[in-house]
């Protein structure tokens, strides 16, 4: 009615609030109309990063946005609860899963692989080389932030390797793997043969020893050889005169080699009484006792052997000396005939 004031109430719009009408309610006086006023409700949205807060508004309605969100060594993977439409304040937390990273261990140029969390610090047990000492990884082994590739490092070992010589011992120092090599020693008097145990590649400290064999006594028998002959006459009432022979003994290289000492002959100088065509000297006047001839003085001496009391019906007749040399040499006896040496009676009287 006429001067009556309108009322209505309050009109509810989902997302807004009511703010009044337009235009202002006044008395009535005439036919009006009065429209409803509403503002748009704005909402505060949360956003938990990594135990991080911000805050941002939207209006009723909005789809709230926000760029995806880094975490280190981790992947971004949603909000949660689900982003919808704004209605309210609302709280979205990122969420992330850890990343997981490839480790490759290299031993000996074979590839192992294994699959850390980023954070987490690779272990691998300490690999073996036979041979060779295992003294670390390279690079430096550190927590895992990416791929990341490790190679084991190793020394090689070293051993060493005695030599035993004539009970003498020598020593050298070779790598694993390596074959030693030593040249062939020298004892005297044997042949070296080779090395025992048989040398192989080194795999440990190892001894090896000289293998010597005896060398075998081949003598070569001392030669003897007639120098001359010479004549001594004696003042005799037969007239009877000596024949004096020279001989020489010569040692060959053997002999003179050989481990030991001469003994022997005893004398140089033997008298054989009584005329003969042959003069044998034989075992009991010229003996040479060499057992294990090694050394000596002279390779050679001289004996004299004299044919004493030759008679005057001699003359003219030829006398000829062949001495035989006995000698004893590593236990072994040989005996050795001599070059023999004659001599005419007459034409050692012609001699000066």
């Amino acid at each position: 009615e006429y001067g009556q004031t309108p009322t209505h109430e309050d009109p509810v719009k989902e997302g807004y609030t009511f703010t009044g009408w337009d235009p202002e309610i006044v008395p009535a006086t005439a036919d009006a109309t009065y429209t409803a006023q509403f503002t748009i409700n704005t909402y505060t949205i949360t956003w938990v990063i990594d135990g991080q807060t911000e805050t941002q508004t939207y209006e009723y309605g909005q789809t709230p946005t926000h760029e995806d969100p880094v975490k280190e060594g981790y992947t971004f993977n949603g909000w949660t609860p689900e982003i919808v439409a704004v209605t309210a304040d609302a709280t979205y937390t990122a969420q992330f899963t850890i990343n997981t990273y490839t480790i490759t261990w290299v031993i000996d140029g074979q590839t192992e692989t294994q699959t850390y969390e980023y954070g987490q610090t690779p272990t691998h047990e300490d690999p073996v080389k036979e041979g060779y000492n295992f003294v670390g990884w390279t690079p430096e082994i550190v927590a895992v932030t990416a791929d990341a590739t490790y190679t084991a490092q190793f020394t090689i070992n070293t051993y060493t390797i005695t030599w035993v010589i004539d009970g003498q011992t020598e020593t050298q120092t070779y790598e694993y793997g390596q074959t030693p090599t030593h040249e062939d020693p020298v004892k005297e008097g044997y042949n070296f043969v080779g090395w025992t145990p048989e040398i192989v590649a080194v795999t440990a400290d190892a001894t090896y020893t000289a293998v010597f064999e005896e060398i075998p006594y081949e003598p070569v028998p001392p030669t003897v050889a007639g120098e001359r002959a010479e004549l001594r006459e004696r003042e005799t009432a037969d007239g009877k005169s000596d024949i004096r022979f020279i001989f020489k003994v010569t040692f060959n290289d053997s002999c003179v080699d050989y481990k030991g000492e001469l003994v022997g002959p005893t004398t140089k100088y033997y008298e054989v009484t009584g005329f003969g065509a042959v003069l044998n000297a034989g075992n009991s006047d010229l003996n040479v006792v060499g057992q294990n001839i090694y050394s000596m003085a002279d390779d050679s001496f001289t004996f004299t052997v004299v044919l004493k009391s030759i008679p005057e019906k001699s003359y003219g007749k030829t006398v000829t000396a062949t001495p035989n040399l006995t000698y004893t040499m590593n236990g072994t006896s040989q005996t050795v005939t001599g070059e023999p040496i004659a001599a005419s009676v007459n034409d050692l009287m012609d001699v000066d």
